[in-house]
């Protein structure tokens, strides 16, 4: 099926998300006329602009298919509410939501890195992982033959993870708010290593998302992976310090060259001279930015680096958008 003639709904459309989905279909020059959009009762009517139309915003509640493919840009508990209706419609659904990402008998994908897993499953629910581990697993995926044994991982997440509430907690407090609402803290001129909620041992979610769906995407179900998670006063951009230790010994030569070899990472060496990635330069950008390539001096097992990608883009919209491709090619989509 050609993709310029596979009829797209998208729910949750007015979210950052669900803008950033639309831009990418916008660059990707797809029909305006096969794009519907559907959001809460709140937003129905609006409109938004499309390269150089404007589409309207449906209620939800008036989703009835006549579809070809789903995305689902929603929170976790309108992704519940709504899963059986929007299977009952037989296509594929791409859920952006974290409600069915550890599902065992549901893939999960990030196609520079195990395409191959949406292949075999007798399913339309296809969820799109975590927007912290899309980016990380895309730098790790050129090292995998080297042995990943283990991934200490600290994440620096902007505030539009939280979404439009998050910027404009941010931009208030700015302009000399005190109030704190979407975060466990005061975000401006502030870190917050507290991302959602915290289990009894402390751990919060997004880093229990960290471990098992990195385990989940690599194949590996045991590997140790200890993340902490913090909030920063940046509008988009993600930025994590990684730190992975490899079975095979290896050099800060060796790992450039590997990582150089992988489309779609953009490295930089900063001792050569070249730019140090960072959060503000990844916006807009399909593309994670690698720098900071460190290889232990004392074992040369355990390599560091530096990752950044735009949240909305590379940690959400642009995976599910290739998510998309990647069920075309495989010829999982198809006209209803």
């Amino acid at each position: 099926m050609n993709r310029n003639d596979v009829r797209i709904a998208i729910v949750g459309a007015t979210g950052l998300v669900g803008q950033s989905m639309l831009q990418i279909l916008s660059e990707q020059e797809i029909s305006a006329k096969n794009i519907r959009l559907f959001a809460s009762e709140h937003s129905a009517g609006m409109q938004v602009p499309f390269r150089d139309t404007m589409l309207t915003v449906q209620a939800e509640s008036e989703f009835q298919g006549e579809c070809d493919v789903v995305f689902g840009f929603c929170s976790n508990p309108v992704t519940k509410a709504h899963r059986e209706k929007w299977e009952s419609f037989g296509v594929p659904v791409i859920d952006n939501s974290s409600a069915y990402r550890l599902d065992l008998a549901l893939p999960l994908v990030v196609p520079e890195v195990n395409p191959e897993a949406l292949l075999g499953v007798n399913t339309n629910w296809y969820p799109n992982p975590n927007c912290s581990t899309i980016q990380m697993v895309r730098a790790l995926q050129p090292l995998r033959q080297l042995g990943i044994e283990e991934i200490t991982v600290a994440s620096y997440q902007s505030v539009s993870g939280a979404g439009r509430g998050g910027i404009a907690e941010l931009h208030a407090q700015r302009s000399g708010s005190e109030h704190v609402e979407m975060f466990q803290a005061r975000i401006e001129a502030n870190i917050v290593p507290w991302i959602a909620t915290m289990d009894s041992e402390g751990n919060t979610t997004e880093e229990t998302k960290l471990r098992y769906e990195t385990r989940k995407i690599l194949g590996i179900p045991n590997l140790p992976v200890y993340a902490t998670c913090a909030r920063v006063p940046v509008e988009v951009g993600h930025g994590e310090a990684v730190f992975i230790r490899f079975r095979e010994a290896v050099t800060r030569t060796r790992i450039l060259t590997m990582l150089r070899s992988e489309e779609g990472l953009i490295i930089r060496d900063e001792v050569i001279g070249e730019r140090l990635p960072t959060q503000i330069e990844c916006v807009g950008s399909d593309d994670v930015f690698v720098g900071r390539v460190r290889v232990d001096p004392e074992d040369p097992h355990r390599v560091a680096l530096w990752v950044v990608g735009d949240n909305l883009r590379v940690g959400a919209a642009t995976n599910a958008y290739r998510i998309f491709e990647q069920l075309l090619a495989y010829n999982k989509i198809k006209a209803v």
